[in-house]
């Protein structure tokens, strides 16, 4: 036989958690009402006349059944690459789209828990080829039926529990606090020997302050602390099916006005009501609010019915927030056997719900204050790539009399290392030592002059820098030889994140595709990776990293030094990678600027929005993101001005976001990458005047920022409370007020004496809005107002609605 024809079909494809490959199964773990579709490729293009899939059912392979693969051509197919998903989803797209062709195989609906096993046929003229066989398992949910025993101790409930399918699980209830519940949840029972069972049934319990009250027909648990807080669990289930193992899904009661708030850095809404929310750490470039996507997920909320939840994992999570069931949420997590998952109930004693984030923030940590300097202005291009284009910037912004306080400089290193900056010359090293800056000299006539006059003269105008960073060693397509020494200490060392083989796991969205990723985990890969870049801090005195990436892992099965694998990782690997980076910088006194995070995020200040467009929308989707990260603990956050992709922002939404900014705990301007094409993609004032051909954004926007400055005394002092309690400096009104009137969706207290109310359209010269029960004075023209009351307020250019609290 001859085989020179040959299939590919990855039943998981890349792992992408959201844009299958071509080569896929789809869905590649189907529910019971679900056909699933095969995405088969075969070459050499045009060689292949047929392919047929044979597949059956458990192991009767004797009742199979075949099914003829449809043939299709790319323009049929849905592989158009456009900039809305990146370079992830394009890889995705694209994947092996070029130099094969493109089959696909339709298989029906199973019943639940059927295993499916199907295996393809591919024909040409003179060969015929077969590949190995795959399976699946149709996912299949069982109810909790039945309490098999109870144990008690002074200390904690220990509930046993059996499926429909007999699957057991077992949950402890115990007190965290005085008024926070703790849940702890697994498969398997557990006794407690020296206790034994109290009662095989049913009845209520109590532990201190906290009480449990279990009933049968259907099974449900309601518990809470003394008799005003409680909920009921109304359903558990258990899904199997998964290829890591089941899941575990509960279902508690839910009023249908009952509002949620946080899960992190969230684009879509603030209220997640009604919405189904997954908890998956992704790099999604722009359009983060259409497609509810996050770098920064967390699995946690407020809800308007004065509790919060936390849930304890890395591992993915799902929450049904009414969707399904408008009496109900619920949530289907991930659970490891003999690893059991534990979350939190927090119920609020106080009449503010803000209190509630200080709360989850005693659980999850407190954000470390960050310097003064950090409340100025940052200022930001990716263009910026020479000494000469840093320092005309700066002496712009002093010939405008804009102050500013930071420059984050993102196109500084030579592409390569990412430590050494771009056009120094030197003698490359073996990959185990460091440098020193006398190692480099730079030409005069070079990219980067003299770094360390450069930043000599910023430190003594009070100007901070920051250097940007990843955490991949990209593939030397260049023959780069600092960076092949670096690969062979890498390798040699097994200072990578491997796959379960132990090769090593290469970076597979395009964005440093094929690149290694750096374990973090590995405390002599960590000692390695920093030594490289001591000298960055050390002789030149750099005041931080912009610590951008961390999204990479795609696969569940990877694993890192520690003992955890991808299921985990896929959420805590940034947050792993910015918690070293933060250690590290901290230690000379430096911080770092992250885009990506998970639970604890804030205890690695500071953060920002990550990469969005320049419109309208994105900007409503922007505060959005920084209200949610700020309900979920993350104090110290920013946005780029104006969004930071695309044809530039017009001058009325420059102005609209740079007057949000001003109140916001990091002000930063920003823009991506343009080629070096004039015009620049600059998203400084003096270039949105000069691209909309207007002549007053300079004007106000040296406005915002003084305002800024003469703020500064309010604004540390408000972010040294807020490091040191875990209240935002953000303080939604939503929470206080679910306003139908549309302005108030996005309002907020900064701090404890303003009261901001961002601009959200084009066209608005006046607002109607609300203010707060209290006294208040408009900030701007200090005309007083009382709360509680409407009023219709106008919106000049150069101002948004703030109000400053009269004590």
């Amino acid at each position: 036989m001859n085989n020179k024809i040959k299939i590919q079909h990855r039943p998981f494809g890349d792992y992408h958690p959201y844009e299958p490959s071509a080569d896929q199964r789809v869905p590649h773990t189907p529910n019971a009402n679900d056909s699933v579709a095969l995405g088969i490729l075969t070459e050499p293009i045009g060689e292949v006349d047929n392919v047929s899939v044979i597949y059956w059912q458990n192991d009767r392979k004797a009742d199979a059944m075949i099914v003829e693969a449809q043939f299709l051509d790319q323009s049929s197919q849905d592989l158009h690459i456009d900039d809305q998903g990146h370079l992830s989803e394009a890889a995705a797209r694209a994947g092996l789209i070029f130099g094969v062709d493109n089959w696909r195989a339709q298989l029906p609906a199973f019943s639940p828990g059927t295993l499916i096993h199907y295996q393809i046929n591919a024909q040409s003229n003179n060969s015929k080829i077969e590949s190995e066989i795959f399976s699946y398992q149709v996912l299949q949910t069982s109810k909790i039926t039945q309490i098999s025993s109870i144990y008690q101790t002074p200390d904690e409930l220990l509930v046993n529990c059996v499926s429909e399918k007999n699957q057991t699980i077992h949950i402890k209830f115990s007190l965290l606090k005085t008024n926070t519940v703790k849940l702890e949840m697994g498969f398997g029972h557990q006794i407690i020997e020296e206790v034994g069972a109290v009662k095989n049934g049913y009845g209520s319990f109590s532990i201190d302050h906290l009480k449990v009250s279990i009933r049968k027909n259907p099974v449900q648990i309601q518990f809470g602390i003394r008799d005003q807080y409680s909920k009921a669990i109304q359903a558990i289930e258990v899904i199997s099916g998964y290829s890591s193992g089941s899941q575990i899904r509960l279902s508690f009661d839910s009023d249908s006005n009952e509002g949620f708030f946080g899960f992190g850095e969230r684009f879509d809404t603030i209220n997640q009501r009604g919405n189904v929310v997954d908890v998956r750490l992704f790099e999604q470039y722009k359009s983060q609010g259409k497609l509810r996507r996050t770098y920064l997920p967390m699995p946690l909320f407020i809800s308007s019915n004065a509790y919060a939840f936390i849930l304890n994992s890395e591992r993915y999570s799902l929450f049904d927030l009414g969707n399904t069931n408008p009496q109900q949420w619920s949530l289907q997590m991930e659970v490891k056997d003999q690893v059991p998952v534990s979350m939190n109930f927090i119920f609020n004693q106080t009449n503010h719900l803000i209190d509630l984030t200080r709360q989850l923030t005693d659980l999850t940590g407190k954000s470390p204050m960050l310097p003064e300097w950090a409340f100025g202005l940052w200022i930001s291009a990716n263009e910026w790539n020479t000494q000469k284009r840093v320092e005309e910037v700066v002496a712009k912004h002093k010939e405008l009399d804009i102050p500013m306080s930071v420059v984050v400089i993102e196109a500084w290193s030579d592409e390569a290392t990412f430590y050494i900056w771009n056009g120094a010359q030197y003698e490359p090293k073996s990959g185990g030592q460091k440098f020193s800056y006398n190692d480099f000299h730079f030409e005069p006539d070079g990219m980067w002059y003299d770094p360390k006059a450069m930043i000599d003269n910023l430190h003594q105008d009070d100007i901070h820098l920051i250097l940007w960073q990843i955490p991949v060693l990209k593939e030397n397509q260049e023959g780069h030889a600092q960076l092949a020494n670096d690969h062979q200490t890498m390798l040699e060392n097994d200072y990578y994140v491997k796959k379960q083989d132990g090769s090593p796991y290469l970076i597979r969205p395009f964005w440093f595709k094929d690149g290694l990723l750096m374990d973090f985990t590995n405390p002599d890969a960590r000692e390695w990776w920093f030594s490289k870049r001591e000298y960055l801090v050390d002789e030149l005195g750099i005041d931080g990293f912009k610590t951008d990436g961390g999204e990479h892992l795609w696969d569940s099965s990877l694993r890192f030094y520690d003992g955890r694998e991808g299921d985990e990782m896929v959420n805590a690997y940034a947050q792993t990678y910015v918690q070293e980076y933060y250690q590290f910088a901290q230690s000379k006194g430096a911080i770092t600027f992250s885009r990506s995070g998970y639970l604890g995020a804030q205890t690695s200040p500071c953060h920002w929005a990550g990469d969005e467009n320049s419109t309208w929308e994105a900007f409503r989707h922007t505060i959005n993101a920084g209200l949610n990260a700020a309900l979920s603990g993350i104090t110290f956050w920013g946005f780029d001005i104006g969004g930071f992709s695309g044809p530039h922002p017009s001058s009325e939404l420059y102005l609209r976001a740079a007057a949000f900014a001003t109140f916001c705990p990091i002000m930063q301007y920003h823009a991506e990458f343009n080629h070096h094409q004039e015009p620049n993609n600059d998203r400084t004032p003096w270039q949105i005047d000069l691209i909309n051909e207007t002549d007053y954004v300079v004007p106000f926007f040296r406005k915002f920022t003084k305002t800024r400055y003469e703020l500064l005394p309010y604004i540390i002092e408000t972010a040294q409370k807020s490091s040191q309690s875990g209240i935002p400096m953000m303080q939604p009104y939503l929470l206080e007020d679910q306003s139908g009137i549309a302005s108030m969706k996005t309002a907020y207290y900064f701090g404890e004496k303003l009261f901001v109310i961002p601009v959200l359209n084009e066209s608005i010269r006046s607002m109607e809005i609300i203010l707060p029960e209290g006294k208040w004075f408009d900030f701007w023209d200090k005309q007083a107002y009382l709360g509680g009351k409407k009023y219709t307020i106008e919106t000049p250019l150069d101002r948004i609605p703030v109000f400053r609290k009269i004590d």
